[in-house]
């Protein structure tokens, strides 16, 4: 049995549902992936844009009122005039939001490159992906969201800091899985210089990603006596 639709009602459903694909829609984050998956996706959602315009621009048009099953000599009793909703609108407006999107993931894409440039200045492309030495350690120690590294006097600490924000930014923009043979660069780690120019501290805000760097530190460190 047909259920008797008027055209505000299609009109209605229609907005309803290009309110939920834009409620779908999701705010893309530059570390929510590396580089290149933000590249993929974008070339994905641009081919899903064109897609759709395709779909709008050759759908059938309507079918004209039927006299003989218009309930009570409704016209909007089975279909609806083209002029009070049109199908392709819908089309349309999922193919702006998903190119959108795809302009999201391409910015975010170069924003980690250009991340990658900016903590790897001065260093030589080789060394970006190399795993930085973590020592000539002094001593380690947990501190709230992760552990402190104090190093040996003669140890250029600064130095030792800006090499392991290279090599955690490139493993941001090219993937974990490209610096797999450093387990220490994990998604969540923050590398800054103690106050006392001393030490490297080492966190996170994810209490699992804390017990794997505190974890990890004391394997890779390279522990000497003083």
């Amino acid at each position: 049995m047909c259920t008797r639709t008027t055209g505000r009602t299609m009109l209605a459903l229609g907005a309803l549902a290009l309110g939920g694909f834009t409620a779908c829609s999701h705010e893309v984050k530059p570390d929510g992936m590396s580089a290149a998956a933000h590249e993929q996706q974008a070339a994905v959602e641009s081919e899903q844009a064109r897609a759709e315009v395709a779909r709008a621009t050759t759908r059938d048009a309507p079918p004209l009122p039927s006299p003989t099953a218009m309930p009570a000599n409704n016209p909007e009793g089975y279909y609806y005039p083209v002029d009070t909703y049109n199908p392709a609108a819908e089309h349309l407006a999922r193919a702006r939001e998903l190119e959108e999107h795809a302009h999201q993931h391409r910015a975010a894409a170069a924003k980690l490159e250009t991340f990658v440039q900016d903590e790897c200045r001065g260093f030589p492309p080789e060394t970006r992906a190399a795993c930085p030495m973590l020592g000539p350690v002094a001593q380690i120690r947990d501190i709230p969201q992760g552990v402190r590294v104090a190093f040996t006097a003669k140890t250029r600490v600064d130095a030792v800091a800006a090499h392991m924000r290279c090599h955690l930014a490139y493993a941001q923009a090219y993937g974990y899985d490209t610096v797999a043979d450093c387990p220490l660069y994990v998604k969540g780690l923050q590398v800054r210089v103690s106050d006392d120019g001393k030490a490297i501290e080492l966190t996170s805000h994810e209490p699992r990603t804390v017990d794997v760097i505190r974890a990890r530190t004391r394997e890779e460190a390279t522990l000497v006596r003083q």
